[in-house]
């Protein structure tokens, strides 16, 4: 019998502290009509920039530039200058790790304006979040996020796709921007993707794996590889070394990374010794059904 490897190459990921949290509200319908319903939770103060009928073209330069720069162009109705439609502006004091609602009523300017023919000129709405002035001098690091850009389609009387986010971008203190894209999750009820309570913003202590979801293989040890392209979180570090397929979708694997290192390291310690017990085990059970079945046990 040949011993299968893995050899997929492991993609070396840089921990990023993400302290804002926005998605559209899965319990209540959004679009131009009946207004906006945002769900967002936070871990320091923030500002909230609503830009309305935003120009495709500019809402991308714009957010490239630096975030104290988009800060005083707000407060001087010199931002997306001509490029927009409205700004409204919304002060988040209170921290809430926990998703809070945010009820918003379309300006009258959506239900008038042309967005443009497919694809449209103008987004109906780009949320630009910014930490507050005293934490973008107080906190910058090279890899936190300072700003979060979201960008959403609404549903209005000429389309009849559902409301969605089109894309989200981070920038981090050393200005670089980046694209979120989601990890699909399996767990007990449903995949849970970004946007998902699986996907808020967590502290430190979220290191702990008590409530991780399990590995879809062995249905015994928590998910600790996320498999590239696919961006599925389906298996443990011991059943990822057996498979040459995700589990999930059947699509070849290009590269991987982990997640909770620290908690791999002592899965992959603790387990060892288990391990060769349950080849061991595994084998004499082979062998004995066998011999069964030659004596017409079975």
């Amino acid at each position: 019998m040949m011993n299968f490897q893995n050899s997929t190459k492991f993609q070396e990921m840089t921990k990023v502290k993400n302290v804002f949290y926005c998605q559209l509200s899965k319990k209540q319908h959004s679009s131009i009509q009946d207004g906006v319903h945002l769900q967002i939770s936070q871990v320091l103060p923030l500002t909230i920039y609503l830009v309305w009928g935003a120009f495709v073209n500019t809402v991308y330069e714009e957010f490239l530039k630096d975030t104290k720069t988009i800060k005083e162009e707000v407060e001087n109705l010199t931002f997306m200058e001509k490029k927009c439609w409205k700004i409204e502006k919304i002060e988040r004091s209170s921290n809430s790790i926990n998703p809070v609602v945010v009820d918003l009523e379309c300006p009258s300017v959506l239900h008038t304006n042309n967005y443009g023919e497919p694809s449209r000129q103008y987004y109906p709405l780009v949320v630009i979040m910014v930490q507050t002035e005293n934490n973008l001098t107080s906190f910058q690091h090279e890899y936190n996020v300072n700003a979060m850009m979201t960008i959403i389609h609404l549903q209005d009387s000429q389309t009849a796709l559902q409301s969605y986010i089109i894309g989200q971008y981070v920038k981090l203190d050393g200005r670089q921007v980046f694209s979120l894209q989601p990890i699909f999750v399996t767990s007990s009820d449903e995949v849970g993707e970004l946007g998902t309570e699986n996907n808020l913003p967590k502290t430190d202590s979220s290191n702990n794996c008590q409530d991780t979801d399990i590995c879809v293989v062995c249905q015994n040890l928590p998910v600790s590889h996320v498999v590239l392209p696919c961006r599925h979180a389906c298996v443990c570090s011991n059943c990822f070394q057996r498979i040459e397929k995700c589990p999930m979708c059947r699509g070849y694997l290009d590269s991987y990374f982990t997640l909770h290192e620290t908690n791999i390291e002592a899965e992959t310690a603790d387990n060892s010794t288990d391990s060769l017990s349950n080849n061991f085990q595994t084998r004499w059970e082979m062998w004995n059904q066998r011999l069964n079945e030659f004596l017409g046990y079975r």
